[in-house]
């Protein structure tokens, strides 16, 4: 029976797998056999997938050796930016075994950073890349990867949005609303944090002209004076990264409104619950706009592009300067009339779907053709 192993780090990227996971595990004539590590080892566990846990260091020939034990005829990786890349390692593995491989790309950034070493120099590439839409095609070419690797397929994590959205109703929202002490005449702003600086600092991805830490200081001011001068009361929960410490934001305080921290429960359930949902670039704010949120991207100063697609489709706001980002709260959390004509646009977003059937033909393509005599693979 052909083995397609897998292979995932990063949060994002084991989300955008797994859909794809559960649908070759119905396979029948397919055996899959999953690695992980950092946070994707969690998001698969959560998803009743089964896996080998990876250690911390990452090598080529430990990769080699793992698809030779179990005469893998496929491989299939979410791509990553962290210190182990373990993806890396193995699609270099893959191409030096001749296994055919495809990566799935999950975000609008760091194209190149996820292919290649420490210094950028070497880029090692799977047979075919996974792409978002036409946008992340361009970019991904733009940054140096050839096109003729690159497979137009959609997002696999954004393919239950549409459900998630129709079944979500009024019950619902009070269930967790509820759940996390919103009382009814109280505002809840969900804050989207991302772990910006540790990224930066540790894994030498260039800054943004902005971090969480910045950020989240200045979104808490600017509550503090909607609240002083609407009389409304505000709940500020801080939804936090997988890699982030339910510590980190111990610090904050305010004498005007409450704050609190999330780490459990559905993320997309609280967005929709929210009055409110403010982060930076974070692929929650994309998910928030698809499900029917109002959303501001606060980035200010931002250096480099904006990687969050929604903000020049006009689906989220963007606020690129520190003195406007009160005003733009308090237009997008009190203006009825900006908050429906957002919500207006937001409904012109496809949720499209499919992705995961489309990549899980892929792989079920690229068995095909391994079991037929004198196959040949990209190289």
């Amino acid at each position: 029976m052909p083995v397609v192993a897998t292979v995932c780090g990063d949060p994002g990227g084991a989300n955008a797998l797994v859909p794809v996971l559960k649908l070759l595990e119905f396979e029948p004539d397919v055996r899959l056999l999953n690695f992980a590590y950092n946070e994707g080892i969690a998001v698969l566990s959560r998803s009743d997938l089964t896996c080998t846990s990876l250690s911390s260091k990452s090598d080529t020939d430990i990769a080699i050796d793992y698809l030779n034990n179990i005469d893998a005829n496929c491989l299939l990786t979410a791509t990553s930016v962290n210190s182990t890349n373990w993806e890396r390692f193995f699609l270099a593995a893959a191409r030096e075994l001749s296994i055919p491989s495809i990566a799935v790309l999950d975000f609008w950034s760091s194209y190149r950073a996820r292919f290649s070493d420490e210094g950028g120099a070497e880029i090692i590439l799977p047979d075919k890349l996974a792409v978002m839409d036409e946008r992340a095609k361009a970019e991904a070419v733009r940054a140096g990867l050839p096109e003729s690797h690159i497979v137009v397929t959609g997002q696999p994590a954004f393919d239950a949005l549409s459900k998630t959205r129709r079944l979500f109703n009024n019950d619902l929202k009070l269930q967790q609303r509820t759940s996390l002490s919103v009382s009814e005449d109280e505002l809840l702003v969900l804050f989207v944090s991302q772990p910006l600086h540790e990224m930066q600092a540790t894994h030498g991805l260039a800054g943004q002209g902005f971090n969480e830490f910045q950020v989240v200081q200045e979104v808490l001011e600017s509550l503090e004076c909607i609240a002083q001068k609407s009389g409304r009361k505000i709940l500020f929960l801080i939804r936090l990264h997988p890699r982030e410490l339910s510590s980190k934001y111990d610090w904050l305080e305010s004498s005007h409104i409450r704050i609190a921290t999330s780490t459990i429960g559905s993320s997309r359930e609280i967005a929709m619950s929210a009055n409110l949902v403010v982060g930076m670039n974070s692929v929650l704010l994309l998910e928030a706009c698809y499900l029917g949120c109002v959303v501001v991207s606060v980035q200010p100063s931002m250096t480099g592009k904006d990687n969050l697609p929604t903000n020049s489709l006009g689906v989220s706001y963007a606020v690129y300067e520190s003195k406007k980002i009160c005003m733009s709260l308090e237009k997008y959390l009190l203006n009825p009339i900006a908050r429906e004509s957002m919500i207006s646009r937001g409904k012109c977003l496809s949720e499209g779907g499919g992705a995961a059937r489309r990549i899980s033909a892929l792989v079920l393509s690229d068995l095909q053709t391994a079991s037929t005599p004198g196959a040949e693979f990209l190289s």
